[in-house]
């Protein structure tokens, strides 16, 4: 079954969403699907399948055994793992200059983001309840738990803050560091993941 426990904290991620402008038209297509995943779009669910296009505004759920593949139009990418749910909460060409204002939610599971290298004031971020990951040109896993939002940087760098005001500054990952952010806490130091948890990360992200 799709992740159901992820609901509940969905919808109040969504209320960010609400007052965004959506792009008009598809952003990207669904590229890969195992086993068990869904689309659901203005209160209509939909199994996903390969080539099945994604609108801003769109939730992607994933089962059990589930694990799909996102490509948008500007090249960039998100897979989700198990149990996981992801609404695109934007993805926006401001003025058409080719700069890019995209932002993803994930109200549970893991989901590795790849941002293409943006131009300007471009910017890709992926929010949890209690986390930002932004980044510009990088590749970066976000997984949501009861315990809050663990990020882990792939390559490039990636900034994560708390979604919570004047809670501590941000901080920067590199490639193989990372940051738990529990929820009405700044995020923790940047450090270096013992290969099992970074394996896991990635084993998690990782279509088979």
């Amino acid at each position: 079954m799709p992740c159901q426990a992820c609901a509940a904290v969905l919808s109040g991620v969504m209320l960010v969403a609400s007052g965004a402008a959506l792009a008009a038209g598809p952003v990207g297509e669904i590229q890969t699907v195992v086993g068990t995943a869904e689309l659901v779009r203005s209160g209509t669910v939909t199994p996903l399948k390969t080539g099945l296009p994604v609108e801003a505004g769109d939730e992607l759920r994933t089962g059990a055994a589930g694990r799909l593949r996102v490509k948008f139009r500007d090249g960039s990418a998100a897979t989700l793992g198990s149990n996981a749910a992801m609404t695109v909460e934007r993805f926006e060409e401001p003025g058409g200059t080719g700069t890019r204002d995209a932002a993803l939610a994930i109200a549970g599971g893991a989901v590795r983001a790849v941002a293409e290298k943006l131009v300007g004031a471009s910017r890709f971020e992926v929010r949890t309840p209690t986390a930002v990951a932004a980044a510009r040109s990088t590749e970066w896993i976000v997984e949501v738990t009861r315990e809050g939002t663990a990020v882990l940087g792939v390559s490039g760098t990636v900034s994560v803050r708390s979604t919570g005001p004047g809670i501590g500054p941000p901080v920067e990952l590199k490639a193989g560091e990372g940051t738990d952010v529990a929820l009405g806490a700044a995020p923790q130091p940047p450090k270096t993941w013992a290969a099992p948890r970074a394996a896991r990360a990635l084993d998690a992200t990782t279509l088979p």
